[in-house]
């Protein structure tokens, strides 16, 4: 009996872990939508928080009629923390990103469906 007790408490803290890798259990709230210029495409700002005292930043290109299903395909660029990301389209097919220093900046992709990110 007592084994069964201890691996009831050792596999808590390793779905803890699984739910914050997978990121399943964490609240995602939109921050800004900034659209490009013809209203086709769309960067999407979002705030993870994983109720562990943590929070993330993630910023998505996506079409601008596409569900949100939260794919990591459509994640450009990811952030620790929660800044503020500047979103300047230049045209439909570039978009400069601006990030303020002393976030840890993840870029993922520079080229998506047609459109150049610039990140600065």
């Amino acid at each position: 009996m007592a084994g069964a007790s201890i691996v009831r408490y050792a596999s808590f803290p390793l779905s803890l872990i699984l739910c914050v890798a997978l990121s399943s259990c964490c609240q995602r709230e939109v921050q800004a939508r900034h659209p490009s210029p013809s209203g086709t495409k769309v960067i999407v700002v979002v705030r993870l928080n994983c109720n562990i005292g943590s929070y993330a930043t993630e910023v998505r290109l996506q079409e601008a009629n596409a569900r949100d299903d939260r794919s990591r395909e459509r994640v450009v660029a990811s952030l620790n923390r929660s800044p503020v990301v500047q979103v300047t389209w230049v045209d439909d097919s570039s978009v400069v990103l601006f990030a303020p220093s002393g976030y840890d900046l993840h870029i993922q992709r520079r080229n998506v469906n047609g459109v150049h990110i610039d990140f600065r």
